[in-house]
């Protein structure tokens, strides 16, 4: 998917005579520059893939000079995605039904969690902060419950979205913590601001 060729991989499913597609790819100039610059390495690696997908045409032209054997331009298939209606509108309800703003950190990474609180518990949510609530989404779902301790250990009360359920209103907390985007479309009609990965840290935000 996307930008994930693997040099091995690729040339052990081609060894095994396995096809393997690159789906919805995307190559910048940047890494189109730095493929030709070991094209003894980059290019067969980009030969050996059985089709190409590409998301726009300028992606294709720069995968094409690399060898790939692109077939079509198709868009982002992220957008192709459709969120549940019913959770879109619950997430509605609760946004109308809350009392308080409420701020959401997006995608977060390690470390960044650490930041927030840092930046606000030292501040003891003073001003508008105070007045918010704070919902944390950990990119990585195998890093929830050592947010969840970590926040805990902070003396925040925190709130996992699993324990919501269907109720008409949020549950009153100071710092809440959800799971992924792409499984949480109710999430998103939740913010009154966002504030996405990377905002804190060093790490480029993913979509």
């Amino acid at each position: 998917m996307e930008t994930e060729v693997w040099p091995n991989l690729v040339m052990a499913c081609r060894q095994a005579k396995v096809p393997l597609v690159l789906a919805n790819a995307r190559l910048n100039t940047k890494s189109q520059t730095g493929a030709q610059r070991w094209p003894s390495l980059f290019l067969p690696v980009y030969r050996a893939l059985h089709a190409v997908w590409a998301q726009t045409e300028e992606d294709a032209q720069r995968l094409r000079s690399l060898g790939a054997p692109v077939q079509a331009v198709l868009g982002n298939l992220k957008f192709d995605v459709q969120p549940d209606s019913a959770l879109g509108a619950q997430g509605a309800a609760w946004r109308a039904a809350s009392s308080k703003p409420i701020v959401i950190v997006a995608s977060s990474r390690e470390g960044e969690e650490a930041q927030w609180l840092a930046q606000w518990v030292g501040r003891k949510f003073h001003g508008v902060a105070g007045q918010c609530q704070w919902l944390i989404v950990p990119r990585h779902p195998q890093r929830f419950d050592a947010v969840h301790a970590m926040l805990e250990q902070a003396g925040l009360r925190v709130s996992r979205r699993s324990q919501w359920g269907m109720a008409r209103r949020l549950p009153m907390w100071r710092s809440g913590l959800a799971i992924a985007w792409a499984r949480c479309p109710h999430i998103t009609q939740l913010p009154t601001l966002v504030c996405w990965a990377g905002v804190l840290s060093l790490w480029v935000g993913k979509t």
